[in-house]
């Protein structure tokens, strides 16, 4: 039989399914072990995310400024091929329209 618990089923009594006290305890110490590694690491690593989250926060900034800036780029060039009235806006005219 496959189950998630194997090292039980092995020494378990096949009758009632018990384990001595013994193990059961050597179990409830394992998993407190790994309980304390798992605190150890979220503590350790907890900067670390925080860090992350930080630098991809910042990264999105960057994007959505860089997609707006490409924006009014585009738009700059639009005005600037298709003047209206036949001449050719000031920089700050298209500045102020391209914004």
């Amino acid at each position: 039989m496959n189950t998630d618990t194997p090292r039980t089923d092995e020494v378990a009594w096949p009758e009632t399914g018990l384990v001595e006290g013994h193990f059961a305890r050597e179990l409830e110490r394992e998993l407190a072990a790994a309980r304390e590694e798992i605190a150890i690491l979220k503590s350790k690593y907890a900067d670390h995310h925080a860090e992350a989250e930080k630098l991809t926060s910042e990264i999105r900034s960057v994007a959505k400024q860089r997609d707006r800036l490409a924006e009014a780029m585009t738009r700059i060039k639009t005005i600037y091929e298709n003047p209206e009235k036949g001449c050719i806006p000031s920089s700050s005219d298209m500045y102020d329209e391209a914004l």
